[in-house]
């Protein structure tokens, strides 16, 4: 079960012509949006990206701050004092506390698809909520049987261990088949650990 504290973390992103998701994560009590480095093409220090909220393109200002090796795929964003989304204490996972064939849960925006949250949600659209499972992984990557799609790149990968603490441990980066120009789903799709970003924060 994915909790709301997770579900309204999840944001629905876009960096010129490319749309993807993001989520918040917190530390010091200072609130950062993460996503795909991939989403961004071209980002500078400082630039502006734009979030979906209340049926509308909401521009902010944001200061990248990127993985130190290259190929990891994922960016994080000093949001200022700006608080985007509810600020709850969310769990990080550090990746020796999630195992192969454990369920795990990713969410996004697949296609651009959303559900209207109205007020329940800060006027943040919903995000898609799909349900996985850790085939392999290592010290960089997390590999998931699951069917990811379009859209997806940025959102959380989640798990929920045996005493119910729901953590993040990763951040979507695409599917087997589609670096490949292959229309077909391979069903593989893979993950960078979420552990790479925060120690840059």
């Amino acid at each position: 079960m994915v909790s709301s504290n997770i579900i309204q973390r999840v944001l629905f992103v876009r960096y010129r012509d490319n749309v993807g998701t993001g989520f918040t994560i917190e530390k010091e009590d200072k609130q950062y949006l993460v996503s795909a480095k991939h989403v961004f093409p071209g980002l500078t220090q400082p630039d502006e990206i734009s979030v979906f909220k209340d049926g509308d393109w909401r521009k902010i200002t944001v200061d990248p701050l990127f993985c130190k090796d290259n190929d990891i795929d994922i960016v994080a964003f000093d949001i200022g004092d700006k608080i985007i989304t509810p600020n709850n204490e969310v769990q990080i996972g550090t990746g020796g506390d999630f195992f192969a064939s454990q369920d795990a849960y990713f969410l996004g925006f697949p296609y651009g698809l959303s559900t209207d949250s109205g007020e329940i949600n800060n006027k943040y659209p919903f995000p898609f909520i799909k349900k996985c499972i850790i085939s392999a992984f290592n010290k960089q990557t997390i590999y998931l049987d699951g069917h990811n799609n379009r859209g997806f790149s940025g959102g959380p990968v989640v798990t929920v261990d045996s005493g119910n603490a729901i953590k993040i441990i990763g951040v979507v980066s695409g599917f087997l088949g589609d670096d490949q120009n292959k229309t077909e789903n391979s069903g593989i799709f893979y993950a960078n650990r979420i552990s790479f970003i925060t120690e840059v924060m």
